[in-house]
């Protein structure tokens, strides 16, 4: 399921199941001079804020989409998400 908030155009959620969230895990990645780490995280603390919800945990890569999974550290989050936990990403294209 795929949750965004009209103030948030570029915060997004992703609940792998229906229940509850167990943990919620916030990815940064940049890929660009342009992007910023802290400002992926501080767009994803307050859009989780403004959502009454608590970040458990971050996932941080430095790469670019063009560099294997492994670098971008995808297999890592993959393994750290389980049904019901929830994924925050700032914008989709960090997926890959």
């Amino acid at each position: 399921m795929l949750l965004t908030d009209g103030q948030y155009k570029s915060a997004f959620i992703w609940r792998p199941g229906q229940n509850e969230a167990k943990k919620i895990i916030g990815y940064i990645r940049i890929s660009t001079d342009q992007q910023d780490l802290d400002t992926q995280r501080h767009l994803l603390l307050e859009y989780a804020r403004k959502q009454h919800l608590f970040i458990d945990e971050f996932v941080e890569a430095a790469v670019s989409s063009r560099q294997g999974t492994g670098k971008r550290r995808i297999e890592e989050l993959e393994a750290k998400l389980q049904e019901g936990d929830t994924l925050l990403v700032a914008e989709l294209s960090c997926l890959g």
